[in-house]
Parts: structure tokens; sequence; C-alpha cells
């Protein structure tokens, strides 16, 4: 069985969830009011084969391998084939309509990418969790705001390798305008000339946050085209640990105020902050 969430919009307000279930790779009902999800769940565990003498070990490593998202299945009536196969690749670095087979092919490739032969172990059999694994990685997807007008979501990639010095976070985030059905990239709300100035504002600005930030050196817009829209209208650049800062640092973030960045901003760019008109900022 897999979950779906239905969440039913009346007068732009955003009602609480109720939970039900279907088969089938989220199929639910759809309408011009209704909001669903999908749960895509997987685990694995596996033992790698002759890894012990290589790790000066006892008895050979263990990896866990998990994903945890909640997948769109219909939002409003809108096309969102586009936002689907865009969190697919931002998870599994793939685009299919098949969720489950793209999530199983790529915990596949993490057990085969380890050099060692991957003996599958059932989790019951083992004392085996998260905190216990020798290596791991974990994918995780969820909404991180919605209004009447915009979904953020995000997607997140925690891994550890053996034997490595520490684990890595990258979280990539997605912006899906409600009003047209489409996936907002930077190029979208900002202009040629306005992209090209981006980097020197945002490192103003984070020169500005040195005291919770620390120390950053930004020459370039995000990878990924990596930013995110809040519930309140802001913007906020998102970069990676090592990105712009040491790995302690961890993700940084610059926010701003839509008005800040007005200037820069395409004619879209300032219809979807309700600013139309307001270029000379």
């Amino acid at each position: 069985m897999k979950a779906i969430h239905k969440i039913i919009i009346i007068g732009g307000i955003v009602a609480a969830p109720a939970l039900t279930s279907c088969d089938g790779a989220g199929q639910g009902t759809t309408g011009d009011n209704v909001i669903s999800f999908a749960e895509l769940n997987a685990s694995r565990a596996y033992i790698l084969e002759g890894s012990a003498e290589d790790f000066m070990r006892n008895s050979d490593l263990v990896c866990y391998d998990s994903v945890s998202m909640m997948i769109p299945t219909a939002i409003k009536g809108l096309n969102i084939s586009e936002l689907q196969d865009s969190i697919l690749s931002a998870a599994f670095d793939t685009i299919s309509g098949d969720h489950t087979a793209a999530m199983n092919r790529y915990l596949d490739a993490q057990a085969s990418n380890m050099g060692y032969t991957a003996k599958a172990i059932s989790r019951d059999s083992v004392a085996i969790n998260l905190y216990e694994a020798d290596g791991y990685t974990l994918i995780t997807g969820e909404v991180v705001s919605m209004t009447g007008a915009m979904l953020t979501y995000s997607v997140t990639n925690s891994s550890y390798s053996p034997g490595a010095a520490h684990g890595m976070t990258h979280r990539l985030y997605l912006n899906f305008s409600l009003s047209d059905g489409k996936v907002i990239k930077l190029g979208d709300l900002f202009t040629a000339d306005g992209l090209k100035a981006l980097p020197g504002v945002i490192q103003s600005q984070a020169d500005k946050m040195t005291s919770t930030l620390g120390i950053t050196s930004i020459t370039e817009l995000p990878a990924y085209d990596n930013f995110f829209i809040t519930a309140a209208g802001d913007i906020v650049f998102a970069f990676q640990p090592y990105e712009v800062a040491s790995y302690a640092q961890g993700e940084v973030k610059v926010p701003f105020y839509a008005y800040e960045l007005a200037q820069y901003m395409t004619p879209y760019g300032l219809k979807i902050f309700n600013m139309q008109g307001i270029e000379g900022l």
C-alpha cells in the first residue's frame, strides 16, 4: 500500500492534510482544489564481502541506505511532470515515470559502487541502525513551504563512506509556481545583467552576516541554481558545504527581501513577487 496525502485548498488557504492510502505509484483523486502526495520509502542493509581485511576489522563492513520522500501526485489540476522530473533528478540523478523503479535502481547502484560484492541482509537479522552502520546514504524529500502561489520543495542527500573523515550533506531546492505550473529557475527571475551582478550582491549580504555565517567567499551563483522562496516571499540563496565556506560552516544560506533584488529582476520575476512597476528600486 502506498500512502496518499490529500490537501484541499479552500479559498486559497491550505487545509490540514488527510491521510488515505491506495495501490500504485501515486494514483489519487485530481481536481482544481486538490493537492496530493505519495510516500516513496525504501531501505537496504548489506555486507561488503571481503572488506574486513582492507579496513583492519574483525568482520566485514555493513552499510545502510534509505529513501524517505513525499512525491507530489496532483497539484490543483496543473501539469506537474516538470516538478516530478526535477525531484527525481535531484534525488536519483535520473528522470522516470516509474518513481519506485528509479529509487530501486539508485539504491542498487549505491551498493555496487562500493567496490565489493554487496550481500543483502535483513535489518532484522543483525543489530543495525543508521548510527551503527559503517557507511550510509540517506535521501529525503519534503515540502519546505506551500502557499496559494508557491510550493517549495527540498531534496537532501546525506552520506558517509567507510573510512571517510566525515559525512557529507547536500540539499537542493525546487520552487514550483502554482500560478503557471512551472519550476522557477534563477534565469526566470533575473535578467542576464542581474545574474552577473548577483554574486557580488550576495557576498555583500553575507559580509553583513559574518557573525552568524562565518567568513565566506562567494564569486558565483549557487551550484545547481540552488535557491528557495520562503512562505513570506523572501529569496534565499543556498550554498553546499565547501562551496563558499569551510565544511564546519555547513550549508550557507543568504536571505533577501524580494524588494532588495527588484532592480535585477525580469518582468516575470517582478510578477512572481507582486512588484510590477518598481524596477527602479
